[in-house]
C-alpha cells in the first residue's frame, strides 16, 4: 500500500536518478535513502542561501543605519563650523563707522530734552527755546533741587499731561561734570562732549558697556524718547532718532572702541 504524502516525492526523485519504482519497497531501497538525501541537501542548501541572504540583509540595514548616524553627527559639526566661521569671519565695526554712530549719538544728547538737564547753569531750562525753568528752581547741592523746592516735589514717576508736567523715575539734573553746554548757553563741540562722556573721572566711572546700558535702561533717557505734553497739549519734540536708534547707534560706537573726533 502507497506510503501516504511520501508517493510524489518518492516518484519524482526516482525518476530523477532511477531509483526502484516499486513503492512497496521504498522505505528500504536505496531509492529512497537517495532521495531523501536529495531533499536533506536541498533543505540545507536553503538553509545556507537564507542564512546567507539574512546576513546580507542585515549588514546592509547596519551600513544604511551607520551612514545615516554619521550623516546626524557630522551635520550639527557643520552647523557649528560655519557658526564658528562666520564668527571668525566678523568684522569689527571701523573708527570710521563709530565716527559716524557717534554723530547720531550727539544729535540726541543735544537735543532739548537731553540737553535741558545737562545744563553748566545753576538751574535746568525748559522747552525747545531752552529757556529758564519757571518758579526759580535751582540745581541745589545734589542736582535735586532744595528743600521746599525739589525736583520731585512737581516731577512724579510718569508725564502729568493734563498739567503739562513732565515725569520720570528720580527726576534731577546731570551733575556738572556732565555739562552738554559752556556757561554762556552754547553747545559744547561734538568732540568736546565726546571725551566728557567716556572720560570715567566724569561719567561715574562707566566704561563703553556701561554707557550702552545707560542709554539702554536709564529711566530718564527712556522719557527722552517719550515726553508727553506740553501744559497747552501738543506733544513735546522729540530726539531725530528713535531709541531703538539711538541704542543702535551707541552699540556701534562703543564695538568700534568709542573713538571721539579729532579738535573742534
Amino acid at each position: 500500500m502507497p506510503l501516504p504524502g511520501y508517493i510524489g516525492p518518492v516518484l519524482s526523485a526516482s525518476h530523477a536518478f532511477g531509483c526502484d519504482r516499486d513503492a512497496g519497497k521504498a522505505l528500504n531501497s536505496p531509492g529512497f535513502k537517495i532521495v531523501g538525501y536529495c531533499l536533506r541537501q536541498a533543505r540545507n542548501a536553503n538553509r545556507k542561501r537564507f542564512t546567507m541572504c539574512s546576513h546580507r540583509a542585515m549588514l546592509r540595514l547596519f551600513f544604511t543605519i551607520l551612514v545615516a548616524c554619521a550623516g546626524w553627527s557630522v551635520t550639527p559639526l557643520l552647523a557649528s563650523g560655519q557658526s564658528v566661521s562666520r564668527k571668525e569671519t566678523a568684522t569689527p565695526a571701523t573708527r570710521e563707522a563709530g565716527l559716524v554712530a557717534w554723530q547720531q549719538v550727539y544729535s540726541v544728547l543735544t537735543h532739548p530734552r537731553c540737553i535741558n538737564c545737562h545744563t553748566a547753569t545753576n538751574y535746568p531750562q525748559q522747552g525747545d527755546d531752552r529757556h529758564r525753568h519757571v518758579v526759580n528752581v535751582v540745581r541745589g547741592p545734589g542736582g535735586k533741587g532744595v528743600p521746599g523746592l525739589n525736583c520731585t516735589t512737581c516731577h512724579q514717576g510718569a508725564n502729568a499731561d493734563n498739567t503739562g508736567v513732565p515725569g520720570g523715575h528720580d527726576w534731577h539734573l546731570a551733575p556738572l561734570s556732565m555739562k552738554w553746554q559752556d556757561l554762556n548757553d552754547k553747545i559744547l563741540s561734538s568732540a568736546e562732549i565726546c571725551r566728557s562722556l567716556i572720560d570715567r573721572s566724569k561719567n561715574h566711572n562707566l566704561d563703553g558697556s556701561g554707557l550702552l546700558k545707560h542709554h539702554e535702561e536709564e529711566p530718564l533717557v527712556l522719557w527722552a524718547f517719550q515726553p508727553g505734553r506740553r501744559r497747552d497739549g501738543t506733544p513735546r519734540s522729540l530726539p531725530q532718532l528713535t531709541h531703538d536708534e539711538f541704542v543702535a547707534a551707541t552699540r556701534t560706537w562703543v564695538e568700534a572702541g568709542t573713538p571721539c573726533p579729532q579738535n573742534p
